[in-house]
């Protein structure tokens, strides 16, 4: 293989024209099986008044001889950002070039676009038909093409003992994911950092999923319950460290929001820890056990700029969301349901009973009833993700930068 980008140092490409898309060859070129690329921030400019436009791009291909390096896919994408084309031309431009490096046996590509002046649209383009045999590979999905073939991916059992902090079990089409640092209260660090995103996107990606329920175990929700002047950031982190916090940080919010079909969280005692998670659900339960403080932040002297500068401005008003983050205000389940944050609070030996009471009344519902009422939940949610997300998540990690130097060695 004689690859130029991943693991080198190299500038953005300037143009489309001027990136280079790389290939590695098919690890398993005797199977069948779907890769899957989303693009949720790709940018381009209106090529009339130079304005931006935003998109989120799913792409999905079974690959021949080849597989796309995905980091020069990502260059390729990012030097979009100054390049001048109407949607449909940003969208086919990339199906053709992934076609011509790629000479895939079946390739989509669908470009969703963020409104501007209030019209959203959406843009597909597919080359060939989708093979006739059944994929095996990133999850079950009904790929639709011309004479309505359906195709395969990877089951449940691909991902079901996948990770680390995320225990699923699944029956009659409700998944239950118990978040838990080695069978005990989730303890938040970079593991679960680093895995609930792609947790989420496996999840999001199973058609057999139709609601989600996600809990904790023990005493806590999430912990640990972090104390004033702590700081999980105690010195400057390296640049390495910063740019990985923030593609988790934007990707573990934005893939639990992808998440096709219902989803309940039952949160069976405090989260002192990245309770927008929780929060984020279409029905919210809690036990009567359970607390809510953004411990972990500003009162830690870090930027709270994750997602909870959204969440609980959103949830509990502006002036009261910013009072709550900035005095790291702890909320009882009681007054959480008064505030509107969560929709019922239960006795902990009751809680998941009632959350599955739940998950199995909206099983009882046609598929796609659920499916596109969770889309029309999540839209305005995924919008201001999107605008508000990664602009938080920088200021996060720019205000990291006053901290003091790592001493040497360490």
């Amino acid at each position: 293989m004689n690859l130029t980008q991943l693991g080198h140092r190299s500038t953005l490409p300037q143009s489309p024209d001027a990136a280079v898309l790389e290939t590695v060859p098919n690890p398993h070129p005797g199977r069948l099986y779907v890769v899957r690329f989303t693009c949720p921030e790709f940018t381009s400019l209106c090529p009339i008044t130079g304005q931006p436009d935003f998109a989120h791009l799913v792409i999905d291909y079974v690959p021949a001889a080849a597989i796309l390096e995905s980091k020069s896919l990502k260059r390729y994408l990012a030097s979009f950002r100054n390049h001048g084309a109407f949607h449909e031309d940003c969208t086919l431009a990339i199906a053709q070039r992934l076609v011509d490096t790629l000479a895939p046996q079946w390739l989509r590509i669908a470009g969703y676009w963020y409104p501007r002046g209030g019209l959203p649209d959406g843009r597909a383009a597919q080359w060939a038909v989708a093979p006739r045999s059944r994929c095996t590979a990133l999850s079950r999905a009904r790929l639709s093409s011309d004479d309505d073939r359906e195709v395969e991916m990877s089951s449940f059992e691909d991902y079901a003992n996948k990770y680390q902090t995320a225990r699923m079990e699944r029956r009659n089409g409700i998944l239950q994911v118990t978040l838990h640092t080695d069978s005990q209260s989730l303890r938040w660090g970079f593991l679960p950092h680093g895995e609930l995103p792609e947790a989420f996107h496996d999840i999001g990606a199973d058609r057999e999923n139709r609601v989600v329920i996600l809990t904790g175990v023990g005493a806590e929700f999430s912990g640990p319950r972090a104390t004033p002047g702590t700081s999980s950031f105690p010195t400057r982190p390296s640049i390495e460290r910063i740019d990985r916090i923030h593609w988790e940080g934007r990707h573990l919010l934005m893939n639990l929001l992808n998440i096709e079909v219902p989803v309940i969280s039952a949160i069976n005692g405090p989260a002192w820890r990245h309770s927008e998670i929780p929060l984020l659900c279409d029905i919210v339960l809690a036990a009567d056990t359970a607390q809510f403080q953004d411990s972990a932040h500003f009162n830690s002297d870090v930027v709270p700029g994750d997602g909870m500068h959204i969440v609980y401005p959103l949830l509990l008003g502006m002036n009261r969301g910013r009072y709550f983050l900035m005095t790291g205000q702890t909320l009882d389940a009681a007054e959480a349901l008064r505030l509107g944050l969560v929709a019922e609070v239960l006795p902990a030996d009751k809680l998941l009973a009632r959350a599955w009471e739940l998950a199995e009344n909206l099983t009882k519902k046609p598929t796609l009833l659920l499916r596109y009422t969770r889309l029309l939940f999540t839209e305005y949610l995924l919008r201001q993700m999107h605008d508000l997300l990664g602009y938080g998540l920088a200021m996060e990690s720019l205000a990291l930068l006053e901290k003091p130097e790592a001493p040497a060695g360490t």
